[in-house]
């Protein structure tokens, strides 16, 4: 029997330079599965390509046995809903993706691109898991964007601890 359990609350804000808000977020504390996909802002369109991002995880299977099969399809696919639903106006869209889910014995497993970050908040101290995809003010590999952009999924695991909060 499992003693995990999950419970999830988001907040997001529109930030100091901006007017519309291209955050969006999935959570199912019932499974133990995360996504936040943060647009790409200064591009047309950065909300629908996050909202693209959620929507496919949120569609996708239940996670393969291999959590890193798993991720890769997913952001795959999301890159290419993306690229699909491009049309003048929103050429060049594009967005930050990351998802986390934890397994029964408390493996937290993370996929990741672009420049959110995943903490681990442990014994008082936070620890980042992710590692920006950014160099400046440029990202390095997104969702979306132009053709060849998305250059791959990060991945990350970490065995969570008794009392661990993932942010």
């Amino acid at each position: 029997m499992s003693l995990l359990k999950c419970e999830s609350a988001a907040l997001s804000h529109v930030g100091l330079r901006r007017t519309n808000n291209e955050d969006a977020f999935f959570a199912d504390d019932r499974r133990c599965v995360y996504a936040v996909a943060d647009g790409i802002g200064g591009h047309s369109a950065g909300e629908r390509a996050s909202a693209i991002a959620i929507d496919t995880f949120a569609r996708a299977a239940a996670p393969a046995p291999d959590p890193k099969t798993y991720l890769e399809t997913v952001f795959a696919e999301a890159d290419h809903r993306i690229h699909e639903s491009m049309d003048a106006s929103s050429h060049g869209m594009g967005t930050t993706l990351t998802v986390c889910g934890i397994s029964s014995v408390g493996v937290l497993y993370v996929g990741h691109d672009g420049d959110s970050t995943l903490h681990v908040l442990r014994g008082g101290a936070a620890h980042k898991i992710t590692q920006d995809q950014s160099a400046g003010h440029a990202l390095l590999n997104c969702l979306g964007g132009r053709r060849g952009n998305f250059i791959g999924v990060a991945h990350y695991q970490e065995q969570l601890h008794h009392d661990d909060v993932v942010v």
